[in-house]
Protein backbone atom coordinates (compact mmCIF):
# COMPACT_ATOMS: atom_id res chain seq x y z
CA UNK A 1 0.00 0.00 0.00
CA UNK A 2 2.47 2.59 0.73
CA UNK A 3 4.31 2.27 -2.83
CA UNK A 4 0.91 3.64 -4.13
CA UNK A 5 0.20 6.15 -2.05
CA UNK A 6 1.78 9.30 -1.32
CA UNK A 7 2.08 10.71 2.16
CA UNK A 8 0.85 14.11 2.82
CA UNK A 9 2.33 16.99 5.01
CA UNK A 10 0.44 17.92 8.33
CA UNK A 11 1.07 21.09 10.25
CA UNK A 12 0.19 23.04 13.35
CA UNK A 13 -2.98 24.87 13.81
CA UNK A 14 -2.46 28.69 13.83
CA UNK A 15 -3.98 30.27 16.66
CA UNK A 16 -6.71 32.17 15.30
CA UNK A 17 -8.13 29.06 13.30
CA UNK A 18 -12.12 28.82 12.89
CA UNK A 19 -14.48 25.62 11.89
CA UNK A 20 -16.17 26.12 8.30
CA UNK A 21 -19.53 26.98 8.02
CA UNK A 22 -22.42 24.26 7.58
CA UNK A 23 -24.14 22.89 4.71
CA UNK A 24 -25.88 19.48 4.17
CA UNK A 25 -24.85 16.73 1.76
CA UNK A 26 -25.01 12.71 1.39
CA UNK A 27 -21.85 10.60 0.60
CA UNK A 28 -22.05 6.96 -1.11
CA UNK A 29 -19.72 4.08 -0.81
CA UNK A 30 -16.36 4.67 -2.53
CA UNK A 31 -12.61 2.94 -3.40
CA UNK A 32 -9.25 3.93 -2.41
CA UNK A 33 -8.62 5.22 -5.77
CA UNK A 34 -11.74 8.19 -5.41
CA UNK A 35 -10.42 11.81 -4.40
CA UNK A 36 -9.64 12.37 -0.91
CA UNK A 37 -12.32 14.98 -0.80
CA UNK A 38 -15.19 12.46 -1.21
CA UNK A 39 -14.42 10.64 2.10
CA UNK A 40 -13.67 13.73 4.02
CA UNK A 41 -16.64 15.07 6.60
CA UNK A 42 -16.59 19.07 5.16
CA UNK A 43 -17.62 20.97 8.10
CA UNK A 44 -19.25 23.39 5.42
CA UNK A 45 -21.58 21.06 4.74
CA UNK A 46 -21.90 18.72 7.62
CA UNK A 47 -22.11 20.92 11.14
CA UNK A 48 -19.29 20.51 13.41
CA UNK A 49 -20.13 19.21 17.29
CA UNK A 50 -18.35 21.85 19.72
CA UNK A 51 -17.98 21.69 23.27
CA UNK A 52 -16.46 24.66 25.68
CA UNK A 53 -13.34 23.77 27.56
CA UNK A 54 -15.18 24.08 31.01
CA UNK A 55 -17.94 21.53 30.14
CA UNK A 56 -17.64 18.54 32.65
CA UNK A 57 -16.15 14.98 30.81
CA UNK A 58 -19.20 13.00 31.35
CA UNK A 59 -21.57 15.71 29.66
CA UNK A 60 -18.91 15.97 26.47
CA UNK A 61 -19.34 12.17 26.24
CA UNK A 62 -22.92 12.75 26.32
CA UNK A 63 -22.73 14.78 23.99
CA UNK A 64 -20.71 12.61 21.78
CA UNK A 65 -23.00 9.65 21.63
CA UNK A 66 -25.69 11.86 21.51
CA UNK A 67 -24.21 13.10 18.14
CA UNK A 68 -23.22 10.14 16.82
CA UNK A 69 -19.44 11.14 16.93
CA UNK A 70 -16.26 10.34 18.55
CA UNK A 71 -14.76 13.39 18.87
CA UNK A 72 -15.71 17.10 19.80
CA UNK A 73 -13.78 20.47 18.68
CA UNK A 74 -13.35 22.63 21.74
CA UNK A 75 -14.10 26.44 21.25
CA UNK A 76 -13.77 29.60 22.41
CA UNK A 77 -17.40 32.03 22.56
CA UNK A 78 -15.39 33.72 19.54
CA UNK A 79 -15.46 30.16 17.43
CA UNK A 80 -11.80 29.47 17.61
CA UNK A 81 -10.51 26.37 18.32
CA UNK A 82 -8.70 25.56 21.22
CA UNK A 83 -8.16 21.90 20.65
CA UNK A 84 -9.63 18.32 20.60
CA UNK A 85 -11.59 16.28 22.98
CA UNK A 86 -11.91 12.36 21.82
CA UNK A 87 -13.84 9.53 23.49
CA UNK A 88 -11.00 7.91 23.94
CA UNK A 89 -9.23 11.07 25.91
CA UNK A 90 -12.39 10.28 28.23
CA UNK A 91 -12.10 6.68 28.84
CA UNK A 92 -8.76 6.35 29.46
CA UNK A 93 -6.44 7.42 31.84
CA UNK A 94 -5.94 10.87 31.55
CA UNK A 95 -9.00 11.58 33.63
CA UNK A 96 -8.22 9.14 36.49
CA UNK A 97 -4.12 10.81 36.05
CA UNK A 98 -5.53 14.50 36.16
CA UNK A 99 -7.48 13.70 39.41
CA UNK A 100 -4.63 11.86 41.16
CA UNK A 101 -2.37 14.83 40.42
CA UNK A 102 -4.35 17.56 41.34
CA UNK A 103 -7.06 16.08 44.04
CA UNK A 104 -9.63 16.77 41.74
CA UNK A 105 -12.97 15.13 41.93
CA UNK A 106 -14.23 13.18 38.75
CA UNK A 107 -17.50 15.38 38.68
CA UNK A 108 -15.30 18.32 38.75
CA UNK A 109 -12.74 17.60 35.79
CA UNK A 110 -13.53 19.46 32.62
CA UNK A 111 -13.00 19.42 29.22
CA UNK A 112 -9.75 21.23 29.24
CA UNK A 113 -8.06 18.60 31.64
CA UNK A 114 -7.83 16.12 29.25
CA UNK A 115 -8.67 17.38 25.42
CA UNK A 116 -5.89 17.92 22.94
CA UNK A 117 -4.44 21.63 23.03
CA UNK A 118 -4.57 23.46 19.71
CA UNK A 119 -0.77 23.94 19.76
CA UNK A 120 -0.51 19.45 19.47
CA UNK A 121 -2.92 19.35 16.34
CA UNK A 122 -1.87 18.67 13.09
CA UNK A 123 -3.63 19.33 10.13
CA UNK A 124 -3.14 18.69 6.50
CA UNK A 125 -3.75 21.19 3.91
CA UNK A 126 -6.95 21.51 2.08
CA UNK A 127 -4.77 22.02 -1.51
CA UNK A 128 -2.94 19.18 -0.95
CA UNK A 129 -5.92 16.93 0.18
CA UNK A 130 -7.65 18.38 -3.13
CA UNK A 131 -4.66 16.44 -5.06
CA UNK A 132 -5.03 13.30 -2.67
CA UNK A 133 -6.68 9.79 -3.34
CA UNK A 134 -8.59 8.09 -0.12
CA UNK A 135 -5.60 5.99 -0.20
CA UNK A 136 -3.63 8.69 0.67
CA UNK A 137 -5.52 9.91 3.48
CA UNK A 138 -5.48 6.16 4.96
CA UNK A 139 -1.71 6.14 4.71
CA UNK A 140 -1.11 9.47 6.01
CA UNK A 141 -2.91 8.66 9.18
CA UNK A 142 -1.44 5.28 9.28
CA UNK A 143 1.96 6.55 9.02
CA UNK A 144 0.90 8.91 12.10
CA UNK A 145 -1.05 6.47 14.38
CA UNK A 146 -4.12 8.53 14.31
CA UNK A 147 -8.13 7.72 13.98
CA UNK A 148 -8.74 11.59 12.89
CA UNK A 149 -6.90 13.95 10.65
CA UNK A 150 -8.03 17.95 10.17
CA UNK A 151 -8.08 19.95 7.00
CA UNK A 152 -7.03 23.21 7.20
CA UNK A 153 -8.14 25.79 4.65
CA UNK A 154 -6.13 28.88 4.13
CA UNK A 155 -7.46 32.09 2.45
CA UNK A 156 -5.78 35.25 1.71
CA UNK A 157 -8.48 37.37 3.53
CA UNK A 158 -9.79 34.84 5.86
CA UNK A 159 -8.34 33.66 9.19
CA UNK A 160 -7.62 30.15 9.06
CA UNK A 161 -10.30 27.20 9.27
CA UNK A 162 -10.76 23.23 9.52
CA UNK A 163 -12.60 22.83 6.55
CA UNK A 164 -12.77 19.49 7.00
CA UNK A 165 -11.80 15.94 9.05
CA UNK A 166 -11.27 12.81 8.07
CA UNK A 167 -12.15 9.82 9.87
CA UNK A 168 -10.61 6.29 9.98
CA UNK A 169 -14.64 4.60 10.87
CA UNK A 170 -16.26 6.93 8.52
CA UNK A 171 -13.77 5.84 5.55
CA UNK A 172 -14.07 2.20 6.47
CA UNK A 173 -18.32 2.27 6.26
CA UNK A 174 -17.83 4.01 2.76
CA UNK A 175 -15.22 1.49 1.75
CA UNK A 176 -18.02 -1.21 2.88
CA UNK A 177 -15.45 -2.02 5.42
CA UNK A 178 -16.15 -2.39 9.50
CA UNK A 179 -13.77 -0.89 11.32
CA UNK A 180 -13.12 -1.50 15.06
CA UNK A 181 -13.43 2.56 16.51
CA UNK A 182 -11.47 0.98 19.25
CA UNK A 183 -7.87 1.53 18.71
CA UNK A 184 -5.81 2.47 15.29
CA UNK A 185 -4.31 -0.95 15.17
CA UNK A 186 -7.33 -2.62 13.86
CA UNK A 187 -8.89 0.21 12.23
CA UNK A 188 -5.77 0.02 9.99
CA UNK A 189 -5.35 -3.84 9.40
CA UNK A 190 -9.11 -3.89 8.33
CA UNK A 191 -8.90 -1.39 6.13
CA UNK A 192 -5.19 -2.74 5.12
CA UNK A 193 -6.85 -5.86 3.93
CA UNK A 194 -9.71 -3.93 2.39
CA UNK A 195 -7.17 -2.18 -0.28
CA UNK A 196 -5.13 -5.66 -0.50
Amino acid sequence: MADRFKMLHAGPLPPTTLLASFEEQEQGTLGAEHPALEAMTDLSRVRAVCVAPTVPIDEAAQRMIHAGVRSLFVTNSDGEILGLVTARDINSGKPLAYAASTHTRHDEIMVEHVMTPRQHLQAMSLHEVAEATIGDIIATLREAGRQHGLVLEQGQESPPRVRGIFSITHIGRLLGVKVDPTGPVQSFAALHAALS
